[in-house]
């Protein structure tokens, strides 16, 4: 017997150094991938240059440089639902305000230039990892800074190459000005510099594999399951705590749980419930999911999925994540995934 341990050990020990020395081996491939070089452009900066005596020049001159994100910068973000007089009037009343224009003074204080060089690297790693997965697909060409005024975090509007990064919305889960806002602190944890990667591969996945027409609860979670292995993968140095939008103990709770939250999904019938409120109880972000406990954190019926998914990769070897995310029969999924916590 004591034979047969020692020999379930040394079985156990030789595939997890095969596993590690796979996964060296590929991240080492993908680091010598070629992609072209990122930098963050400093809208912002030009933005809050612009003045009554230089506008006309300028908006031109802008118009023609950022196109079409300067159009869709100021429809989009800075209008946001207000009366619309002019062009000219708008973007000086954005910059001309006394809390937006602090707020862009702050960022310049939190993004220097060795953060900025910090966020382009660690853009240039992501892109690496999207060519590596989909060989096919093709990736954000310009990459721009800007001040939304709290509105937005990243935005990639549609048939552009070019994604922006609000910096107001990164300030740090301390910072004053979210005090002022009296955001919740759910919401406010999330913005920090070092979710900005994790942002910009959401914005991407959710751009190529959009969010489509779901029947039930499995099928709307599944969704995000599929999304959150994808960002696993394309982020592989990434903690969970940001991945998942957690903190640690939030983390632990669901690994200490896992078999009891997948019971009650079990016994109570819930995945193939298709009311609103149900969907919303576990898939909406919040403190935590009032309908289990003030202990289990928010969007836990995505933890499920994922974990779902997790399983049935790992059945799965051939599979791509291209596949993965086209893939439309979740109930396979779950079925073929065998997933017993």
């Amino acid at each position: 017997m004591k034979y047969l341990n020692n020999n379930k050990i040394f079985v156990f020990y030789l595939l997890t150094t095969l596993i590690f020395w796979g996964c060296k081996d590929k991240e080492k491939e993908i680091a010598s991938i070629p992609v072209k070089e990122i930098h963050l452009e400093n809208f912002e900066d030009e933005i809050f240059s612009l003045n009554d005596k230089n506008f006309a020049e300028q908006n031109k001159i802008l118009s023609q440089k950022y196109f079409p994100f300067y159009q869709y910068f100021v429809k989009n973000i800075i209008y946001f639902g207000r009366e619309m007089d002019s062009t000219y009037q708008l973007v000086l009343d954005f910059v001309n305000d006394k809390d937006i224009r602090y707020t862009y003074n702050e960022t310049k204080k939190i993004f220097t230039p060795e953060e900025r060089k910090k966020i382009e690297t660690a853009i240039y790693q992501l892109h690496q990892h999207i060519h590596y997965y989909f060989p096919q697909k093709k990736l954000p060409k310009r990459y721009l800074t800007f001040i939304s005024g709290f509105n937005y975090q990243i935005v990639y509007p549609e048939n552009t190459n070019i994604i922006g990064i609000a910096l107001d919305m990164y300030l740090g889960s301390k910072h004053q000005v979210y005090q002022w806002l009296q955001w919740p602190q759910y919401r406010v944890k999330q913005l920090q510099k070092e979710f900005i990667p994790v942002d910009i591969a959401k914005a991407w996945l959710f751009t190529e594999y959009p969010y489509g027409k779901y029947n039930n609860l499995l099928e709307h979670a599944m969704y995000y399951g599929k999304i959150i292995y994808a960002l696993k993968q394309l982020l592989p140095q990434t903690h969970d705590t940001l991945i998942f939008s957690y903190s640690q103990k939030q983390l632990q709770y669901c690994k200490k749980y896992e078999k009891n939250l997948w019971a009650y999904f079990l016994e109570e019938n819930k995945w193939y419930d298709n009311s609103p409120k149900i969907i919303s109880q576990f898939l909406n972000d919040g403190p935590f999911t009032a309908a289990i406990s003030k202990e289990c954190p928010p969007r836990i019926a995505m933890y499920l999925a994922y974990k779902i998914v997790d399983s049935y990769m790992a059945k799965k070897k051939d599979i791509t994540l291209d596949q993965l995310l086209r893939e439309e029969n979740d109930q396979k999924i779950l079925q073929e995934s065998k997933y017993k916590p």
